[in-house]
């Protein structure tokens, strides 16, 4: 695009930098920054001089990874650090002290204990066998947002959203039993069984990234007898009764279910205290054909729509067939399927205009996914791929 500038008698403004050396050497960097990714920026081991967070005043968020290094440390003397976003955490983390009220942890199988301030959002992605939490009335005040199947999770062999089988099951760590808001995100199913300790809980949405979205032990929810709130997405498996009896529930989303169960809910709850809301039902026949569509809850916008990305996402899963790490020619063949699939993508968001910044979001992950079906790492080549050739 022109800069017009001149012309307007504006001149272009670049940023004020600084140069900031966080142990790695000096690095120019913008002084006006308000999030800083300190993964790239800091030596590999060694001493890490925090001293350089107070080059960038308007700081608000980090980026960090691996072993706390003296990082709490750091943040208690800097309270306008107030959204802290950590990748494969290890060990003990203390973060008592600190302004952190938003954390996110990616990647907690080698997180034991973790100690907290009072906080408002609370992420914890990636399974987490061992984990101990001390938060503030056990978590009471804390919107609790627990994701043990990470979809973006990386496996060594290449493959995605695939759940060892001798992996534990799903458990709820220590320490959190005072939870009122939660969001659960699963793959394919999980068991009521993990939130029945949970008597405070008030509100839950439960997520479901994989077919068939199985909730099972449902009747154990009953333990949950506060609850008030009860939002499902992807719960193709759900049966009509399986929600117990809530005296003090009030309110019911549910969004990808059966047809037939969605007239079933509202039956059950018409004319009492329970008001249902539902969106993207979709027939047994349909889903059928499409449960394994990652595409399949587009139905709501237009079922065409929902049909041709489903088409164009099976179409690059066959190319993948019978691919290996040694394949030689595997770069080769996944350039020229996944820049087929966004291609397909484009001319199917020409015809109906689905594709807007949540649906863009998930076509991405589907699309990283589809990447390491070929065993290609998304930095190799696809991301480049995906932004060349993308139209939405």
């Amino acid at each position: 695009m022109s800069d017009l500038s001149g012309a307007f008698g504006l001149r272009s403004v670049t940023p004020p930098t600084v140069e900031a050396d966080f142990g790695a050497g000096p690095q120019t960097m913008i002084a006006s920054m308000t999030v800083l990714d300190l993964t790239n920026r800091v030596p590999t081991d060694g001493p890490v001089d925090f001293a350089a967070l107070d080059a960038f005043p308007q700081a608000r968020n980090i980026l960090w990874f691996g072993a706390d290094r003296g990082l709490a440390e750091a943040l208690r003397s800097r309270p306008r650090i107030r959204f802290l976003e950590w990748r494969d955490p290890v060990g003990d983390i203390d973060l008592a002290g600190t302004s952190v009220g938003t954390l996110r942890l990616h990647g907690c199988d080698g997180l034991h204990g973790l100690r907290l301030p009072a906080m408002e959002t609370l992420l914890l992605a990636g399974r987490s066998p061992s984990l101990r939490v001390d938060l503030p009335d056990a978590g009471y005040d804390v919107s609790l947002r627990w994701f043990p199947d990470e979809p973006n999770a990386r496996l060594p062999d290449g493959l995605h959203r695939v759940r060892d089988a001798e992996a534990p099951g799903v458990r709820l760590p220590d320490g959190l039993h005072r939870v009122r808001d939660l969001w659960l995100r699963v793959s394919t199913g999980v068991s009521a069984s993990v939130l029945s300790g949970l008597t405070e809980l008030a509100k839950l949405r439960l997520d479901f990234d994989d077919p068939p979205g199985t909730l099972e032990d449902p009747h154990l929810l009953a333990a949950c007898s506060r609850l008030r709130t009860v939002s499902l997405s992807g719960a193709y498996a759900l049966g009509p009764d399986d929600l117990p009896d809530l005296p003090e529930l009030r309110r019911i989303e549910v969004h990808g279910i059966r047809r037939s169960v969605a007239r079933a809910l509202r039956d059950r709850y018409r004319g009492g205290a329970v008001q249902v809301y539902v969106r993207g039902d979709v027939s047994d026949a349909w889903l059928a054909r499409h449960l394994g569509n990652p595409f399949r809850d587009w139905v709501e916008d237009s079922e065409a729509a929902a049909e041709e990305a489903g088409s164009a996402h099976a179409r690059a899963l066959a190319a993948a067939e019978g691919i290996t790490p040694s394949t030689p020619d595997r770069l080769l063949r996944a350039e020229r399927a996944l820049r087929r699939f966004v291609a397909d993508l484009n001319g199917m968001n020409q015809r109906y205009g689905v594709i807007d910044t949540a649906e863009r979001e998930q076509v991405w992950d589907v699309y990283c996914g589809l990447a390491a079906r070929f065993h290609v790492p998304v930095e190799e080549g696809p991301s480049e791929w995906f932004d060349a050739g993308r139209e939405f």
